[in-house]
């Protein structure tokens, strides 16, 4: 902007023809560049920032003016001949300057904020505008001058420089300009480019960082934390100035965290480390458990491991819905009891078990006598809460027989009235066996209140011996199996042992 002013003043300058020879000092020719190109870049400066526009505006205008107006005069005064002005044309040359300046400095600005299509032409109309102030100024400015012919030679202090030469000058400054500008406009779009892909790039990064349902802890090689989503405090209660700046480590030494997968102690200076899934439950801050899962995720930048992301996901409903889907298909949704599904699996586990350790144990099967019966007079509902309080008074039975029996006793439901019982370890022995038969079946036939009537039923079951009466599932079911019917057959209300699995 300042090499254009001057290149404008020292080319009309020239185009102006004197009845004499005319050379201009070098020293004020400098000064009058650089007074343009100061105060140039002093107004551009200030009139481009956001905050305070107008008053911002109206400075910069100033400056604009007070240049464009000095660069002329200093300009004039580098002439080796003797000049006077008018007053009035002086002030007007300012006057149109100052027009310009604030006409044209308003218009670029203000459309840098408001862009639309037409955007290009207010550039275009503010540079016409500044382009005609400058002329303007210059050639009122030239009118108010009165040149004297000067008797004598005028004795010149400091360099001189001829018409010619500055004609060459002023060539070289104002390509120079150009080409300094193309080239700042060629840098500043590459850099503003690179910078909005930067500026971009960080908030979709940010977003993703700060709105993610994960709790993510950000954390340097030294294991130091350095950031955290607001998930952190949302799944563990922990509020961020409590986990800030502190050592990882020592975050999970105070919490208490009982990791359920393996877990070696990490090195977050090892530029080996690689991504690792972990299991582990801790408690929040109003002591609940928490089921979570933790990924550590390294942070590699041109090659060097600069720390870690650890990202945590709270699991405790996904694995309550896991168990509970679980719990549903391994037992029955009347009693609560294992079901055969159930049954099945844990046979399996303790015949391996006996058959390494050389144990015993019994499986006892059961049918209840005349359900049918009730269930069809009084309805598929009351025969439900039978079934409920038959299960009940087996467990009060089991749990009679030895108050730590429960832990060695299975109890699961077959479907309709058909219970079974597998009895492990010290229960095992034959006499213990019968002895707890005999007690569920007393506490079977006591009687059952329902709809106001007392209703009495009585319990048939069927022992196998494991490896007695077989060493499969199948045989010690189909032998205990075969020693209910053998009791319902002489009477029902009893248990009997079955035979060999020979």
């Amino acid at each position: 902007m300042g090499l254009g002013i001057w290149s404008m003043h020292f080319v009309g300058m020239l185009a102006f023809v004197l009845p004499t020879q005319v050379s201009y000092s070098t020293g004020k020719v400098v000064l009058s560049v650089l007074l343009a190109i100061v105060a140039s870049g002093v107004a551009l400066n200030i009139a481009g920032r956001q905050s305070g526009r107008i008053s911002k505006l109206m400075i910069a205008g100033v400056l604009m003016t007070a240049g464009i107006s000095s660069m002329h005069y200093v300009g004039m005064a580098a002439m080796s001949i003797p000049v006077t002005y008018e007053p009035g044309r002086v002030v007007l040359s300012i006057l149109i300057a100052a027009l310009a300046s604030f006409a044209a400095l308003w218009l670029m600005f203000f459309f840098r904020y408001h862009q639309s299509r037409h955007t290009w032409v207010y550039k275009m109309g503010s540079g016409l505008i500044m382009g005609i102030g400058i002329s303007g100024m210059h050639y009122t400015g030239m009118s108010a001058a009165h040149f004297h012919h000067s008797h004598g030679s005028m004795v010149s202090s400091g360099m001189q420089i001829e018409p010619g030469i500055l004609a060459y000058l002023i060539a070289s400054g104002t390509f120079i300009a150009l080409g300094l500008t193309l080239f700042g406009i060629f840098i500043n779009q590459r850099m503003s480019q690179k910078d909005r892909r930067i500026h971009e790039n960080e908030q979709w990064y940010q977003a993703l960082y700060h709105n993610h349902s994960d709790a993510i802890i950000s954390v340097n090689k030294e294991g130091i934390v350095k950031g955290i989503n607001a998930a952190v405090t949302t799944i563990t209660g922990y509020p961020e100035k409590e986990v800030m700046d502190r050592s990882i480590d020592e975050i999970a030494q105070q919490i208490d965290i009982e990791w359920i997968s393996e877990f070696d102690s990490i090195d977050w200076d090892d530029h080996g480390l690689e991504q690792a899934h972990y299991m582990a439950k801790m408690r929040d801050v109003l002591g609940e458990l928490l089921d979570l899962s933790i990924v550590v995720v390294p942070v590699v930048i041109d090659g060097r491991h600069v720390g870690s992301h650890i990202l945590i996901k709270d699991v405790t409903e996904e694995k309550q819905a896991q168990e509970k889907i679980r719990h549903q298909a391994l037992h029955d949704p009347l009693t609560g009891l294992p079901n055969r599904r159930k049954l099945d699996d844990v046979l399996a586990c303790t015949i391996n078990d006996s058959a390494e350790k050389g144990n015993s144990f019994a499986v006892m099967v059961m049918d209840i006598d005349r359900f049918k019966m009730i269930n069809d007079s009084l309805g598929h509902s009351i025969g439900d809460v039978f079934l409920r309080e038959v299960s009940n008074r087996i467990m009060k039975a089991i749990e009679a027989s030895d108050p730590l029996a429960m832990e060695n006793v299975m109890l699961a439901r077959m479907g309709g009235d058909e219970f079974t019982l597998v009895v492990t370890q010290d229960q095992a022995t034959e006499v213990r066996v019968a002895e707890l038969a005999k007690q569920i079946v007393e506490a079977i036939q006591l009687p059952y209140r329902l709809k106001e009537n007392d209703f009495y039923v009585t319990a048939s079951i069927g022992i196998a011996m494991y490896p007695d009466h077989g060493v499969g599932v199948d045989a010690l079911l189909k032998h205990a199996d075969s020693a209910m019917y053998e009791v319902k057959k002489n009477g029902k209300n009893g248990f009997q042992f079955g035979s060999d699995g020979r």
